[in-house]
């Protein structure tokens, strides 16, 4: 029997990376995102089901045919291991989705781990009003986040900018914030404001992949970046 250690290395690790980062896929564009071969792939891919990491869903095919097989991550899943003077240990967790969303924190860069961090967790209602959340950009003074809401209003009201104490120096959180068929529209209008909002969305939060779906619907598939490329300067 493989331990999570194990399991989650190699070829199974380039796998749910994949799938993680890009969503449901096939066989075929899972290898090709995580650039290995088919073969190696199917058979990560029924190890990682046998553990109950990834499930198997059929896709409905234009025109005849079998549907395709597509493969989901079932669950999210945290590997841990940390250890300080007179302790060590290790664990594996499932995650829910604020634990998620501050583990995203820790990913981001250093300078601003911090301030995201102390402004979630000051202003928790903060993941009631959101239907995602998405890091922008930053400066010395500023960070600049993404919320996706169907509650525009006591979101702007409230949060549309507030500061922060973190790391000794006070930072200034800002939030733009705007629902999902307006962010869609804008970046199928191809406008300037819309298109830097999304340039490179680092995301924080978003449990129901709101934030993939409005990249795709509004025709910039495949540019979220994953926690732990360095994001862009303010602008």
């Amino acid at each position: 029997m493989l331990t999570t250690e194990e399991l989650l290395s190699g070829v199974r690790w380039l796998v749910v990376k994949a799938i993680a980062e890009h969503g449901e896929q096939n066989g075929a564009e899972i290898a090709r995102l995580s650039g290995t071969s088919l073969p190696s792939v199917s058979q990560a891919m029924k190890l990682l089901e046998a553990y109950g990491y990834i499930i198997v869903k059929k896709r409905k095919k234009r025109g005849p045919g079998k549907p395709v097989v597509a493969y989901a991550l079932k669950r999210p899943v945290l590997q841990c291991t940390f250890a300080r003077e007179g302790y060590a240990a290790k664990a594996v967790l499932a995650p829910d989705d604020l634990q998620s969303a501050l583990l995203s924190t820790l990913f981001l860069p250093p300078r601003d781990q911090h301030a995201v961090l102390r402004a979630l967790l000051d202003r928790e209602e903060l993941f009631s009003l959101c239907q995602a959340l998405s890091f922008v950009s930053s400066d010395e003074k500023e960070v600049h986040l993404l919320a996706i809401s169907t509650t525009l209003e006591p979101l702007r009201k409230q949060y549309a900018n507030f500061v922060v104490q973190a790391g000794g120096a006070t930072r200034k959180i800002v939030i733009w914030s705007h629902s999902a068929p307006e962010a869609i529209d804008g970046l199928r209008r191809k406008e300037n404001y819309f298109q830097n909002l999304f340039k490179r969305p680092i995301v924080i939060f978003d449990p129901e992949h709101v934030l993939r779906r409005i990249l795709k619907e509004g025709g910039k598939e495949g540019t979220i970046v994953a926690p732990g490329t360095e994001p862009a300067k303010a602008e």
